[in-house]
């Protein structure tokens, strides 16, 4: 399958309706649903290649490999102080089908307050009943097997589900042998399995469905669950390997608002640029890092920023690329016994060609493999009483009148972000997942040995950085700073080094603990105190790669980038739609509602323009 042929020569000689800028996980969700109407002209451009044949994208049990590769934009964070210098990298997905080509198929929603909490800060039905049909909208679940459901925890609640969306949804046929004692040992700790996670409360321990379609056993994403299915509409566009470099504005004002009349372009990286036009709306969906980025490429941002890259202020807005949020995680590695099949038996040739041979038979074996034992868990959890209270108390001073370095959009942040340290809370503040394999960049696995990692995933941080261009190459370099441990972030090392200790405890409970011989990072006698793990966390804390927050939607007084309608503020009719709109972090893997956001966005694009006359070939 390729992309329909269009060169950018043709591309630039069409008068569009919209343009959306990255087709990605939002973009092609977005161009699919405004191309529904055949009155409407549609185009996307995309900076990376598409990617239908490759192996490491389609293969579930491949998941990770298109990191460091040409399919990623290869971000990396600033030095961070609260890491000790380190910078981490940033894999962002650059690709037809972006980040949902990229990602490990998670699939799940948070819970029904995350989402409440963006109408609570100004945006009017942005809810959990706002979204839940649009949710639903872009799924497509396949019912698993009863013996599935037994053996694996494989619950689900058919209310809570789209049957008829685009995107696949399943439970995997190969679970790792890790997987077969998560649920017991977690209920031997006093957490029980939920199992109706998708209808408004994750918390508690679940088996994750994953984006994969069933019949082919491969991802399922955006490109093949939006694109293809609308490839063939003679009014819908893509253009890939092309780099927008700026939003082209007219002369005159609407409402005092910018007008944007279409953007700038270059392909496969040559220096001739193009333009392409449209009539309606000019659509970024470039992503957290890219949008924030592409807005003050155009001239909409914070005007110091701006005037450094010596690029003319148009509208001044010093909210954009701020709010930069994201899941924090680390890795403990455990050593399991020698007779686990685990993907370090891919090492072995034999085995290997086995595995190939088995997944292209039946579709079945460790190549369709993906992460899938999962637990959300409140604070009190893991913390207990005590000490639960005493983190109150330090949330309760991010949120002081009094503190003149708390600005209004952080104010209104944090007295959310308050709520899950009340007694009354069963908010999923920290997210672990157990996998049959070595997660950690920092432990360098010995041949022969079979391991398993926990993963540990802070879901609500305080810590909110920054990603705005670099003055000195614009076009091709950014600053991403998380500022991860900073400021009020100092709670979130608090929380992660607390949790740890909770997740040595999960591994060595029975009947967990029947498989795992030993701790192998850290080693079992270096993390024997709390302060040991909170030096420790200073060197292995990495990023979930779920970034969100920098184009806000807020109202603007409260700093925001975008209005409840998507649009940004000091234009007429540019929208962003992606992840960088979430005001504040969701306690959940993002795809799904970065889909649902997308569905809701798509809709309401196409009530605004219902009565307008459509642009023509």
């Amino acid at each position: 399958m390729s992309t329909k042929q269009c060169t950018a020569e043709k591309f630039s000689q069409i008068k569009f309706d919209y343009l959306v800028v990255g087709g990605g996980t939002a973009g092609l969700v977005v161009a699919a649903r405004l191309s529904e109407d055949p009155n409407i002209l549609v185009g996307v451009l995309e900076a990376g290649p598409p990617v239908f044949d490759e192996p490491a994208v389609n293969v579930p049990g491949k998941f990770g490999q298109t990191i460091g590769t040409k399919y990623d934009w290869d971000f990396k964070t600033t030095p961070q102080s609260g890491l000790n210098g380190r910078e981490l990298p940033w894999p962002r997905g650059k690709m037809l089908g972006g980040t949902s080509a990229m990602n490990f198929m998670v699939w799940n929603r948070g819970c029904k307050e995350d989402y409440d909490a963006w109408e609570d800060l100004g945006n009017a039905g942005w809810n959990w009943e706002g979204l839940r049909s649009y949710f639903q909208k872009s799924e497509r679940l396949q019912l698993p097997p009863k013996e599935l459901v037994d053996k694996f925890q494989g619950h689900h609640t058919i209310s809570d589900h789209g049957m008829e969306g685009p995107v696949f949804t399943t439970y995997q046929p190969f679970f790792a042998e890790t997987h077969k004692y998560w649920h017991a040992a977690l209920q031997n700790l006093g957490v029980e399995t939920n199992t109706a996670h998708f209808g408004g409360s994750n918390v508690g321990a679940w088996t994750t469905l994953t984006s994969v379609d069933p019949k082919t056993q491969t991802r399922s994403y955006s490109a093949t669950a939006y694109y293809v299915p609308s490839a063939s509409r003679k009014n819908l566009f893509v253009l890939t390997e092309a780099m927008t470099t700026e939003i082209i504005f007219g002369q005159h004002r609407r409402q005092n608002d910018l007008v944007a009349r279409g953007v700038s372009f270059t392909v496969n990286g040559e220096n001739s640029s193009f333009v392409a036009s449209c009539s309606r709306e000019v659509i970024l969906c470039c992503g957290a890092v890219g949008s924030p980025q592409l807005l003050e490429l155009s001239g909409i941002g914070n005007p110091e920023i701006l005037s450094e890259a010596n690029i003319v202020p148009k509208v001044s807005n010093v909210n954009v690329g701020e709010n930069l949020q994201e899941h924090m995680m680390s890795v403990a590695v455990y050593e399991l016994v020698d007779d686990v099949v685990t993907p370090q038996d891919l090492a072995r040739a034999e085995f290997a060609q086995e595995a190939e041979d088995l997944y292209k038979q039946s579709m079945t074996g460790i190549l369709t493999a993906t992460p899938g034992s999962m637990a959300y868990l409140p604070l009190r959890t893991f913390v207990g009483e005590a000490q639960a209270s005493r983190l109150e108390q330090a949330a309760q001073s991010c949120v002081s009148k009094e503190n003149p370095s708390i600005g209004q959009r952080e104010l209104a942040l944090n007295r959310i972000l308050a709520r899950q340290f009340s007694p009354e809370s069963r908010l999923g503040q920290v997210e672990y997942i157990l996998d049959h394999q070595n997660y950690s960049p920092f432990f360098e696995s010995v041949p022969g040995k079979k391991y398993a990692s926990l993963l540990q995933i802070l879901q609500y941080p305080y810590s909110r950085g920054c990603i705005h261009i670099d003055p000195s190459s614009p076009h091709e370099k950014v600053f991403v700073d998380p500022q991860y441990y900073q400021g009020p972030g100092q709670l979130d090392l608090q929380i992660m080094a607390k949790a740890q200790i909770f997740g040595d405890k999960i591994a060595k409970t029975r009947p967990l603990n029947s498989i795992i011989t030993k701790r192998v990072h850290p080693p079992e006698k270096a993390t024997d105190s709390e302060s040991a793990w909170t030096a420790w966390l200073g060197d292995n804390t990495i990023t979930d790669w779920h970034p969100i927050g920098t184009c806000a939607m807020l109202p603007q007084d409260k700093g925001g980038v975008v209005d409840s309608d998507l649009k940004v503020y000091g234009t007429a009719n540019v929208r962003v739609v992606d992840a960088s709109i979430f005001p504040l972090h969701v306690s959940a893997h993002i795809q799904a509602t970065i889909y649902a956001v997308a569905e809701k966005a798509a809709d309401l694009i196409k009530q605004s323009w219902s009565r307008a006359p459509a642009a023509k070939l």
